[in-house]
């Protein structure tokens, strides 16, 4: 566990440490929920890849976009959409990179969401390629949500994700890593 780790690795005394909960609710069910719109509009039958996270050098959305480069590479006839919930400084230059890689029509740069449950509820996979986490939260939201997860190999993901369990982890930080661990859960009907 991190409490562990934190112990023997960083060496903090094991009676200072305190292990919380995590306080994130269950999604309220929802009878009718909004109808979400995209602009310009997404492609029918589109799998839509949410990233969620300020757009930041740590969150990595530039890797995001190089698997999603390859995995349009490697699957041609499917459609995907990468939709990036959240705004930073990183957004210019991730704006420029999947344009140069031809791929800007199937990324949606959606600011900052407060609708996080009708995004989930829309998307076919979470994506996280984070260089680094502690516990994202929007991980446990997917979980609850019955989102597949697909994450790259920061720190503790193994153990958030009981080892592959709850999501596929990618065996690396390089885009076809990140896009074979996207196939793997895409065509996963479990």
């Amino acid at each position: 566990s991190l409490a562990s780790t934190s112990a023997s690795e960083d060496r903090v005394p094991a009676d200072r440490i305190v292990v919380i909960p995590s306080g994130v609710s269950q999604p309220a069910r929802r009878l009718r929920w909004p109808v979400l719109r995209f602009d310009p509009p997404l492609q029918e039958g589109s799998k839509l890849i949410l990233h969620v996270g300020n757009l930041t050098k740590v969150k990595n959305q530039r890797l995001a976009i190089l698997a999603l480069a390859d995995l349009c590479a490697i699957r041609p006839a499917q459609r995907f959409t990468l939709l990036f919930a959240g705004s930073g400084p990183d957004a210019g230059e991730l704006r420029e990179l999947a344009a140069s890689l031809g791929v800007g029509e199937r990324i949606r740069f959606l600011g900052f969401r407060n609708d996080m449950p009708n995004l989930m509820r829309r998307a076919n996979v979470l994506l996280i390629t984070s260089l680094s986490e502690t516990m994202p939260l929007v991980a446990l939201e997917a979980m609850y949500g019955g989102v597949p997860i697909v994450t790259t190999p920061w720190k503790g993901a193994l153990e958030l994700l009981q080892d592959g369990d709850l999501g596929c982890i990618a065996t690396g930080y390089d885009p076809s890593s990140v896009s074979r661990a996207l196939c793997k859960a895409l065509e996963d009907r479990e």
